[in-house]
C-alpha cells in the first residue's frame, strides 16, 4: 500500500508547467540617432549654430572581471550534480514533513529515488563515462542562501549515488539513526549530494517537475495509528520540503588577462570604463555611443547555453581606483537600477556585441565625475549555467579589443 501524505503534491490536469518571471528593462534610446550614421561628415545649420557630424573610436581606457561567487542557490524544476569545465556542482535535499497519522510507532527501511532530466551542456561533454556521488547528511543549522561552496559543514556519510548518462534514475539509502534524528529529534538539515573524483559531467534531477512521478521521493515503511487504527509496515511516501538548493564553484578556471570572464550561477560581471574628456559639452552634441566588444567564441571554459541576452547597468561607485580585492568573492558594487538596458541584437552568441549607452555618456561629458564605467552581465544570472569571455583591453590581437565608437555633432561658437 502507498500512502501520500496529507499536504503533498497530488497531480491534476490545470497543475501549471513553470511560472514566468517577468523582467522590465528600461530602454531610454536616442531618438534619431540612426540618422547621423548617414550624415556622418555633413553639416548642420540651425539656431544661430554651424556643425558637422563627425565619429570617432578610440578604445576602452580599462576594464576587469567581476567576481561575486556561487550566487545563486535555488532552482524551481531540477539541481544539477556533477563537475565539468572545472565548474562544480552539489546539492541539498531537505525532507521534513514525517505526520504519519495520529501516532507514529516505527519508522525504517528508507530510500530516496530521484530521476534524472538531463544536462547542463551535452554538447560539451568529453567523457561520459559513469561515477559516483556521495550522499551525506547535514548534522548542523544552514542558511541555504549564505551557504557556499567552501562551507564546513558538520557531515555524515549515507551512501553513494550511481549516475550513469544510460540511466534514467538512481536511488540511495538512509540508515535507522538518520530516520530516528529526523521523525524523533526533528534534528532534519537535509542532505549533501557531491560529485566524488571522476566526474565528467554535470547532471540535473527533477525536483518539483509538472510530472508528480518524477519528484525525489523519500519511500519508508511505518508504523502508525491513525483514528484508532494500527497500520502495519505501511510504505509511506514523504516529498521533500523546504529549499532545495545547489553550490557552484568554477573559481579554479582561470583565463589570461586578455580575456574579461562573464557567467552565471557563480557570477561574474564584466567592468569597463572609458574616458570621455575628449569631447567639450560646450561645443559638442553626442549623437550616438555603443561600445563594441568582441566574443571569444573559441574560448575553451564556454559552458552552457550561450543563447543568452545580456544587460548593463553603469556603477555608481569607484571601483577602478580600489583595490582588485574590493571587487571579488562576495562584495558589493553599488549600481544605479534606472541604468539597465537590453543589449540589442544579441538573441544568439554572436562574435561582436554593439551596446548603445548613448544616454549616460550624454551625462559623463556633462558630468564627468559621475563616469565609473558600465558593468555588463547575462540578463538572468539565476536561471542557467552558463560561461563566456569576451576580449579585454589587454587582448593579445588589438583587432579584438574593446572599443567605443562615438558619433557627434561639433558645433562653432557662433
Amino acid at each position: 500500500m502507498r500512502l501520500q501524505l496529507p499536504g503533498r503534491y497530488v497531480p491534476r490536469k490545470d497543475t501549471a508547467v513553470g511560472v514566468g518571471i517577468l523582467l522590465i528593462l528600461v530602454a531610454l534610446l536616442p531618438f534619431g540617432c540612426a540618422q547621423y550614421d548617414s550624415d556622418v561628415g555633413s553639416s548642420i545649420v540651425g539656431g544661430g549654430f554651424e556643425g558637422e557630424v563627425k565619429e570617432t573610436t578610440f578604445p576602452v581606457t580599462r576594464d576587469s572581471t567581476r567576481t561575486l561567487g556561487d550566487q545563486y542557490k535555488m532552482l524551481t524544476a531540477a539541481l544539477p550534480v556533477g563537475v565539468q569545465d572545472g565548474l562544480h556542482s552539489w546539492a541539498i535535499l531537505s525532507y521534513q514533513n514525517f505526520n504519519f497519522g495520529d501516532t507514529l510507532l516505527s519508522v525504517s527501511e528508507a530510500t530516496v529515488r530521484i530521476e534524472y532530466s538531463g544536462y547542463i551542456d551535452s554538447l560539451g561533454v568529453t567523457d561520459w563515462t559513469p561515477w559516483e556521488a556521495e550522499v551525506f547528511r547535514i548534522d548542523e543549522w544552514y542558511n541555504p542562501i549564505q551557504l557556499r561552496y567552501d562551507t564546513d559543514l558538520v557531515l555524515t556519510p549515507m551512501d553513494t549515488l550511481m549516475v550513469d548518462p544510460n540511466e534514467m534514475e538512481a536511488s540511495f539509502q538512509l540508515d535507522d539513526s538518520t530516520l530516528y534524528r529526523w521523525v524523533n529529534d526533528t534534528l532534519d538539515y537535509g542532505l549533501l549530494i557531491r560529485p566524488l573524483n571522476g566526474a565528467g559531467f554535470i547532471r540535473n534531477f527533477w525536483i518539483r517537475p509538472s510530472d508528480a512521478e518524477q519528484i525525489p521521493t523519500l519511500t519508508v515503511t511505518a508504523t502508525y495509528v491513525d483514528d484508532d487504527t494500527t497500520f502495519t509496515d505501511e510504505e509511506v511516501v514523504v516529498n521533500p520540503t523546504n529549499t532545495s538548493t545547489f553550490l557552484v564553484d568554477d573559481e579554479r578556471v582561470f583565463g589570461a588577462a586578455e580575456r574579461i570572464q562573464l557567467s552565471t550561477a557563480y557570477v561574474r560581471n564584466a567592468l569597463i570604463y572609458g574616458d570621455f574628456s575628449q569631447f567639450d559639452p560646450g561645443k559638442v552634441s553626442i549623437n550616438r555611443v555603443q561600445l563594441i566588444v568582441k566574443v571569444d567564441t573559441t574560448w575553451q571554459y564556454n559552458f552552457g547555453n550561450q543563447q543568452g541576452k545580456f544587460t548593463w547597468n553603469y556603477p555608481a561607485s569607484d571601483w577602478f581606483n580600489s583595490p582588485l580585492d574590493s571587487i571579488t568573492i562576495g562584495s558589493e558594487l553599488s549600481t544605479s537600477a534606472y541604468g539597465s538596458y537590453l543589449i540589442r541584437d544579441t538573441t544568439t552568441f554572436v562574435d561582436s556585441m554593439a551596446i548603445d549607452i548613448t544616454p549616460i555618456v550624454r551625462t559623463w561629458v556633462s558630468l564627468p565625475e559621475e563616469n565609473f564605467g558600465v558593468l555588463v552581465r547575462f540578463q538572468s544570472e539565476g536561471d542557467l549555467m552558463r560561461r563566456a569571455a569576451i576580449y579585454s583591453s589587454e587582448a593579445t590581437d588589438p583587432a579584438n579589443r574593446p572599443y567605443f565608437r562615438v558619433t557627434y555633432t561639433e558645433y562653432d561658437t557662433p
